[in-house]
Formats: structure tokens, sequence, C-alpha cells
């Protein structure tokens, strides 16, 4: 009898021992996407490019980005690589050009596209939608992750000042963004 209702107890206890712990890996992954996201959405926001400084040297702004998220950041080792990624005076996707900055040296270098990167060039093709003469332009941009590498895409802002914008105008082709890589074997072994 007494070998029964320990049997009994040692299921019991093992039903609520497997349910706590059920419930603590439950809390763990939800603190952990909280945490992640909100780390992904404080590097979007700290890594924009101030729209009133836009002639700023982007070696300069990118630099003391980083810095601030080294200094800030509860996982500054979430982001591993800084691109820059810069519409040259053509308004094709072959104008793209592609900076890789790095933070030890201080120093941004054109690099040529890599292999790994092939379809990233397609990420930042522009998307042009018109309605014809007098109607709405809309020019769509990449979207803010790229889970296939993974990243995070911050675009520059575009601040046009005059009464009129045309579609063919050829400054509007001049936009940047900045490319944050994240480091996913430190978000699988260590954060």
């Amino acid at each position: 009898v007494l070998a029964t209702l320990q049997y009994r107890w040692l299921g019991r206890i093992s039903e609520a021992e497997r349910e706590r712990m059920r419930t603590t890996l439950t809390h763990r992954a939800r603190e952990f996407a909280a945490d992640f996201d909100r780390e992904v959405t404080r590097a979007f926001l700290l890594f924009q490019a101030d729209p009133l400084h836009q002639d700023q040297d982007p070696v300069v702004r990118l630099a003391a980005q980083i810095e601030r998220w080294q200094a800030s950041s509860p996982y500054p080792r979430l982001l591993k690589e800084f691109y820059f990624v810069r519409r040259g005076a053509e308004a094709n996707n072959e104008g793209l050009e592609l900076h890789r900055f790095d933070a030890q040296t201080q120093k941004m270098m054109r690099v040529a596209w890599p292999p790994a990167m092939r379809d990233w060039r397609e990420q930042f093709a522009e998307k042009v939608e018109s309605g014809g003469p007098g109607t709405v332009t809309i020019r769509r941009m990449s979207g803010p992750i790229w889970e296939s590498v993974p990243a995070i895409v911050v675009p520059a802002p575009l601040l046009l000042v005059r009464d009129r914008v045309r579609l063919d105008d050829r400054r509007l082709a001049s936009r940047s963004y900045t490319v944050l890589v994240i480091d996913l074997d430190y978000v699988r072994q260590e954060m």
C-alpha cells in the first residue's frame, strides 16, 4: 500500500514539475522575444540619419551611432556588420554602391556585392507607381527587416522642400540606407 501511494505521489509531483517547467519555459521565451524586439527597434531608431544634416559624412555619423549602440545596448554584439548603401547619380539599380564600415578602424570601404548579397540589390530597387499627371506618385522602399540575412535596413529620410516633385527628378535617386547585420550565432548561443 505504501509503495502504491509513493508511486502515485511521485507521479503527481512529476506532473506538477513538468507543468511548472513548461510555464517557466513559456515565460522565458516571451521575455526573450520582447528583449529581442526591443533591441531591434532600438537599433532601427538609433541608426536613423538626421534629415536636417543629410550632408553629414556617413563615416562620422555611423561611427558615432555605433559608439552610442555599444555604450547603451545590453546586447552590443547583436550587430556584427555595418553597411552603407548609396544610390549613385544614375537612377537605375546598377548605380547602387555598397560600402562596409569597419567599426575597429572607423573606415568605410566600397566593396563588391558578395554572392550572399546578390538579392540585396533587388531589395533596393525602386518601385515607382504613378497614375499619370496630377496624381500621387508612390516610391516604395525595402522593408526594415530582412529575415534571409538577417539584417535591419534603416533608410535615410528624404527631405524635399519644393513646390512640385517631378517623377524624373534625379535628386530623388540619391537615397541611402544603413544595413545592420544581426549576428545570428550570438543570438542563438549567448543572448
